[in-house]
């Protein structure tokens, strides 16, 4: 072992004695240095870190060996890497390099996120090796890097031409630097539009890809590629940064940054034509970018020191003619291909004997040179050594005719270079193009009515979302046949919800009563439910959801005789309301009669003659229409005929029936059983113009049942 080394070796002990301090227990560690707090988003402002960095005394590293890391091959090497070795080949590449990939819903939550890092150690010299490698890095609190007071120290112990170490991390959470957004204008050259389509109908639509930095740093090689899912060819591809090409179903779109808070956008065109109610869908969008100089997790990087092949020379000349005195000079070299920052250079005299048995401490006051921050660059291509004369002894010391001794310190280091790097990428789920659907239905309770009749008939309109896509505003355009009105104000509404109670949302409907007052003339009536999500029960009309809405038809004038078609128009529209003339619209119609009122004429008649024995009676029963085919006008046969009759008589307490002939049917009657008779009944279906219908029957008396008058007299018809 030689002086120097010994020398080196106490240098090293008095070092430890001077600052080794008693470890904290974990948990005093904890209660003396609070976790710091998690930051997203932080760019150390360090440009070079500083060499021959040395911890602030009381501050204690967590140590990483270099066992610690992982030898990364060389065909591993990223291409950044390896141009920024390529450029800088004579110092030693830190590299901090760190990834994350999300993917993101359609509404732009995250779903997943994958995030980690890596602090790298590569040597890019094609010739030298460098060893001894010392680096310190703190603000570790979004990572999983072990560290004592915020501080971790890794230790490379040599590093081969091209060799690249690293120890990976993993991140906590961290949020994306991008935001897309998809839009899709069913209103192609309208300023704005619905993401919705109407079915069946030909729509040429224009989609917007806008991606927006959210963070506070510059986003650069920003890739985005757009696949189009079940949207059809593209066409009139615009950006205003970067280009875009077609690839297959995928538009890519490169070759461009984004500022702080910047947004950039791409528009094209689609031909799209909706054959079924289902959401068409708008298919992935991803992005790639790199946040240059930072990382997303804030790591700073305080400095790194190693060494490199060197020399140290001393020389120690005798002046001529002056015994004792001695010019003497010490020289540094640096024998390798690297830049080496040269810090500190000492000079101390010392005897073999000061060299074993003395401290360091001791040699200060045997300074004959002390150069302290010297930060001097010692290039291969232009000057790599150092040279610093001295004269020994001091003129006004005695000479020394001896070989002095001196002992030397020599702190240098290779420089290094910083690179810092952040790769993001972000998958979203393609939105969905939601498809506008409607049907729409009238009936009428009555779908005829006569003209003497004054009950009102109710009318009911349904119009019900068949489609994808919620709908909003819903308007009624109403036909009020001729002869007919209706009061605006009694008009109801309901939401219907398959499986649950009607939602009358009368309060919210807005009616307009006809124009025209003359009731002799077909009107309109306007019922509109307008921007139905503001409302609490109703939060728009969602697919499979209908309106319903009843009124009373009221009878005035009706002209007798007539059929009338009274249609009804639907229009609906979407949350985000489709532009003038492009509204879903819907029509059905319903007919309603107006039958003449016919007046009636009857005569009925009773006959009772004695049977052929005691207490036996031969009853007959008339009922004649008096009314002549075509009496009133427009009255048909089937008019002036009077259907479903029903005839009753009664068999008196104490008879039987015998038998029963009626003319118009082979029926026998109905006996319905009263209190103290029987009802006996007879069904004739139909009774024509001018006919007569005759029922005779017979009944017979138990022994002392009396035939009184007013029973024989009575007579029900219907």
């Amino acid at each position: 072992m030689s002086f120097e080394e010994v020398d080196e070796k106490e240098n090293e002990e008095e070092l430890e004695d001077e600052t080794e301090e008693e470890e904290p227990k974990e948990e005093e560690m904890e209660a003396k240095a609070p976790p710091r707090p998690v930051t997203t988003e932080y760019v150390p402002k360090v440009n070079e870190g500083p060499i021959l960095f040395e911890v602030p005394r009381g501050r204690v590293a967590v140590d990483l060996k270099e066992e610690d890391l992982e030898l990364i091959a060389e065909k591993d090497v990223s291409e950044p890497w390896k141009k920024a070795g390529e450029a800088n080949n004579k110092r030693v590449l830190v590299i901090n390099s760190e990834t994350a990939d999300y993917v993101i819903k359609a509404d732009g939550t995250v779903e997943t996120m994958e995030a980690s890092g890596l602090i790298g150690f590569y040597n890019p010299n094609k010739k030298n090796r460098v060893w001894d490698i010392d680096s310190y890095w703190e603000n570790l609190g979004n990572t999983d890097l072990a560290a004592r007071e915020g501080l971790c120290h890794i230790d490379v112990y040599e590093l081969e031409p091209g060799e690249l170490r690293a120890k990976k991390y993993a991140l906590k959470e961290v949020t994306p630097f991008i935001k897309l957004e998809v839009s899709v204008n069913t209103a192609a050259g309208k300023e704005t539009g619905p993401n919705v389509l109407i079915k069946d109908k030909e729509t040429t639509a224009e989609v917007m890809v806008t991606a927006t930095n959210v963070s506070k740093t510059k986003l650069e090689n920003v890739t985005i590629a757009k696949d189009l899912g079940e949207l059809e060819a593209a066409s009139d591809i615009k950006v205003k940064a970067g280009t875009t090409k077609k690839e297959g179903k995928k538009i890519v779109w490169s070759k461009f940054s984004l500022d702080p808070n910047g947004s950039q956008s791409m528009t094209f065109k689609v031909a799209l034509t909706a054959k079924k109610i289902d959401p068409l869908k708008m298919g992935e969008i991803t992005a790639t970018y790199v946040a240059s100089d930072m990382t997303m997790s804030g790591i700073a990087f305080m400095g790194s020191d190693g060494y490199t092949k060197n020399v140290t020379w001393i020389d120690k000349d005798e002046i001529d003619k002056t015994p004792g005195r001695w010019d003497c000079a010490i020289e540094f070299e640096n024998l390798s291909t690297f830049e080496v920052l040269l810090r500190e250079v000492e000079v101390y005299r010392q005897s073999a004997e000061e060299i074993i048995f003395k401290k360091r401490s001791d040699r200060r006051a045997q300074l004959i040179v002390d150069e302290e921050r010297l930060d001097v660059t010692l290039s291969p291509d232009t000057e790599n050594k150092w040279t610093k004369a001295f004269v020994f002894p001091d003129p006004k010391d005695d000479p020394v005719m001896d070989l002095p001794s001196f002992g030397q310190k020599v702190d240098f280091s290779v420089k290094s270079m910083l690179m810092r790097e952040f790769n993001g990428s972000v998958v979203q789920y393609g939105g969905e193009v939601t498809v506008a659907d409607m049907e729409v239905e009238k009936t009428y309770a009555v779908a005829e009515i006569s003209t003497a009749e004054e009950q009102t008939n109710t009318t009911t309109l349904k119009a019900c979302n068949t489609g994808s896509a919620p709908l909003d505003n819903l308007t009624f355009q109403e036909t009020i046949p001729p002869g007919f009105d209706v009061d605006p104000g009694a008009v109801k509404a309901y939401i219907v919800r398959l499986g649950e109670e009607k939602v009358d949302i009368s309060r919210v409907i807005k009616t307009t009563a006809p124009r025209d007052k003359d009731v002799t003339k077909e009107r309109q009536l306007t019922i509109l439910l307008e921007n139905a999500n503001k409302y609490d029960n109703i939060r728009a009309i969602k697919s499979g959801e209908c309106v319903e809405v009843n009124y009373d038809l009221q009878p005035v004038s009706p002209e007798p005789g007539k059929e009338f078609v009274s249609p009804v128009e639907a229009i609906g529209n979407v949350l985000v309301p489709f532009p003038a003339g492009e509204e879903l619209r819907a029509t059905a119609e319903a007919k309603i009669g107006i039958k003449p009122y016919v007046w009636r004429k009857v005569r009925v008649g009773k006959s009772i003659q004695e049977g052929a024995t005691k207490s036996e009676y031969s009853i007959s029963i008339y009922y004649k229409n008096k009314m002549k085919s075509g009496e009133i006008a427009l009255v048909t046969d089937d008019e002036a005929s009077l259907p479903d009759i029903t005839v009753n008589d009664i068999l008196p307490e104490g008879f039987t029936l015998v038998s029963s002939d009626p003319i118009v049917s082979d029926q026998r009657p109905r006996l319905v059983e009263g209190k103290s008779f029987t009802v006996l009944e007879w069904q004739i279906n139909d009774i024509r113009p001018d006919q007569m219908v005759e029922i005779k029957y017979s009944i017979k008396g138990e022994p002392g049942a009396v035939y009184k008058a007013k029973e024989a007299q009575a007579l029900l018809t219907a």
